[in-house]
């Protein structure tokens, strides 16, 4: 595998491939921060800091959809040496389809 020029501390496999799997992913139920793929395959996060977004505004009776979705807040079960973490949201698992 060649890198591209300007890579540093960057792991690319192969430059031709048009499918990624990775076994042991699926399923694992996590916290953090959720990791996208852009139209490039490139891996990160969403950024959600104000900086990102324009025309922030109140949701004012377009909340009441979200709000009739009954969402919910929870804690993580601890795992092994992990702490519990507090979860803002969470969908009710019928709409998950």
């Amino acid at each position: 595998m060649v890198g591209v020029t300007g890579d540093s501390a960057t792991i690319r496999i192969s430059d031709v491939q048009t499918k990624t799997f990775i076994a042991g992913i699926s399923g694992v139920p996590v916290t953090g921060t959720a990791v996208v793929v852009d139209g490039s395959g490139q891996l990160g996060v969403a950024p959600c800091s104000k900086r990102f977004k324009e025309a922030i505004k109140p949701m004012d009776s377009e909340s009441e959809t979200i709000l009739a979705l009954k969402p919910v807040t929870f804690l993580t079960k601890k795992r092994s040496t992990r702490r519990a973490l507090r979860s803002s949201v969470s969908l009710p698992r019928k709409l998950k389809k």
